[in-house]
C-alpha cells in the first residue's frame, strides 16, 4: 500500500499521477534469486540493475529496511523542462561506500532532482510537498495542486 500523487494545473489542465511508497508485495527488494522478476519492473535501465547486482554479489551492498528513506517510489523532477516523474529510488551501503540511485530526464537528459516520498522522516511525520512552489511542466504558471491520499495501487 502507498500513496498516489495526483498533481493537477488549475490554468492549463495538466494532470500527472504517481505512485509513491512501497509495495506490499515488494518482499526483499534485493533479492538476486533467478526467480525474483522485481528488480525489472522498479528500475527500467538494465545497466542499473547490473550495476545493483554487481554491488550485492562483490561488494556486499545491503539496504536498511527500517530506514523509510532508504527505498521506495518518489517522486523526481527535471529543472529544466519541470516534468514530474514517479521512480523507484534506492539507497544502498557497500564495502566502498554507498550508492544512490540516479535519473535522467527522458526529454532533456538531465539529472532530475527528488523531491518526495510518502516515508516517514521520523515515526508518524509526514513529510510534505509544497507543489505551488513549481512551475507547470506544459503552461509555467504556479498554480500546481496535489491531491494524494492511501491507496492499494499493487
Amino acid at each position: 500500500m502507498g500513496t498516489e500523487l495526483n498533481i493537477k494545473c488549475f490554468d492549463c489542465g495538466y494532470t500527472k499521477n504517481i505512485i509513491l511508497g512501497i509495495g506490499m508485495r515488494y518482499g526483499d527488494v534485493l533479492s538476486l534469486d533467478p526467480s525474483n522478476t522485481l528488480l525489472p519492473t522498479l528500475f527500467r535501465s538494465k545497466k542499473m540493475i547490473e550495476e545493483i547486482k554487481f554491488l550485492v554479489n562483490h561488494k556486499h551492498a545491503t539496504y536498511d529496511s527500517s530506514n523509510f528513506n532508504s527505498y521506495g517510489h518518489e517522486l523526481f523532477r527535471c529543472n529544466k523542462c519541470h516534468e514530474f516523474y514517479g521512480r523507484f529510488h534506492l539507497e544502498l551501503t557497500h564495502d566502498d561506500g554507498t550508492y544512490k540511485t540516479e535519473y535522467n530526464c527522458p526529454k532533456c537528459k538531465v539529472k532530475l532532482e527528488r523531491l518526495y516520498s510518502d516515508k516517514k522522516l521520523e515515526l508518524f511525520e509526514e513529510q510534505k510537498l509544497d507543489i505551488e512552489k513549481y512551475p507547470c511542466p506544459k503552461c509555467g504558471k504556479y498554480n500546481l495542486v496535489n491531491f494524494n491520499g492511501l491507496v492499494m495501487w499493487d
